[in-house]
């Protein structure tokens, strides 16, 4: 892991490929609704272009898809159309880098794929409702609307029973009211589609941007390798401890369990690269002997006992193994 992963005449450090793979993976799993999930959508389209770019592993882009798809094989048998966009997004973004296209072309190409594949999304919610026509695919976009409508309304109807009113109008002129606004709103959803499909794109460029001049800058000796990796640990810990707190805390159980998800996918991760950490760290210091097979058989206990708490053990021994690595190089140096 040491030796990392030679991209562009430089030494990729392993943890931060694996890091963007899987922060874009599990953010994939929170955008399960472009409504609510745009941000989600751009981080996991950035993250997953990183993993691609740095790594000069296309195939790394497809980390969004791949994330969801491990998902429904696990929890439910449903792939989001979004984790696909994701995952596309990251492509033209990583073609972007290397040359291949213009900024502009990507952004507008990424809006293009963005509007397609949500098309998409909403057909398949239209079928497994029981229904895939233009109708129910045209219901299934105003689904929102017609959610605020109705809570709206009844609100209204409970404060009417009740003697009182909402700003001072009845459910019937409320209705109208509501019905105008619905009208004049989807008279502009196509401005409004297209403008945000953009902006989710350029958004995903800006972060992709970031991250690349953050964690992979173009000269990159020892110590700055030393330094993206622990970067990349302290990331890779708030991040899954965000996730978990956030799917414990949260009131939306969608919302919940897709926190809840991204933490199973992130799991995994911290187990593989701290557990390989630790266990090269201890095989180098003992010679393999008995003290070594003690080690193991604790950590495997540790595992068998809870995956979570594992995880963030090896992890936090992966960011101190790094933290010590970076003082010897420092000290080198000097």
């Amino acid at each position: 892991m040491e030796n990392g992963i030679k991209s562009s005449g430089r030494q990729i450090p392993t943890f931060t490929v694996i890091l963007a793979v899987l922060l874009s993976a599990g953010t994939a799993l929170i955008a399960h609704d472009v409504f609510d999930g745009w941000l989600w959508l751009s981080l996991s389209a950035g993250f997953g272009a990183v993993a691609a770019f740095i790594s000069g592993i296309r195939v790394l882009a497809l980390a969004p898809l791949l994330g969801s798809i491990a998902s429904a094989v696990i929890y439910a048998p449903f792939v989001p159309a979004w984790s696909a966009a994701a995952a596309l997004l990251a492509l033209l973004i990583c073609l972007s880098a290397e040359g291949r296209m213009t900024k502009n072309v990507s952004l507008i190409a990424s809006a293009a794929a963005l509007i397609l594949l949500g098309l998409l999304q909403f057909a398949a919610d239209a079928y497994i409702g029981g229904e895939l026509s233009w109708t129910a695919i045209w219901n299934e976009i105003k689904a929102p609307f017609s959610v605020m409508r109705d809570s709206l309304l009844s609100s209204a109807e409970a404060m009417e029973k009740s003697g009182g009113q909402i700003y001072g109008v009845s459910v019937g002129e409320l209705t109208a009211a509501f019905r105008q606004m619905k009208a004049s709103m989807l008279r502009v959803l196509p401005s409004i589609v297209i403008v945000t499909a953009l902006f989710i794109g350029w958004l995903a460029h800006g972060i992709f941007g970031g991250c690349i001049r953050f964690l992979a800058p173009p000269q990159l000796d020892k110590r700055g390798k030393v330094t993206m990796s622990l970067t990349a640990a302290v990331i890779f810990t708030l991040s899954y401890l965000a996730s978990a707190i956030f799917g414990a805390s949260s009131d939306n159980s969608l919302t919940a369990v897709s926190a809840e998800n991204m933490a199973a996918v992130l799991a995994p991760g911290f187990f593989a690269v701290g557990f390989g950490t630790l266990l090269s760290g201890a095989k180098r210091r003992t010679g393999g002997g008995a003290m070594f097979a003690i080690i193991v058989m604790i950590c495997i206990g540790a595992l068998i006992s809870s995956v979570g708490i594992a995880a963030i053990l090896f992890v936090l021994i992966g960011v101190i193994h790094t933290f010590r690595a970076a003082a010897a190089a420092r000290r080198k140096e000097e």
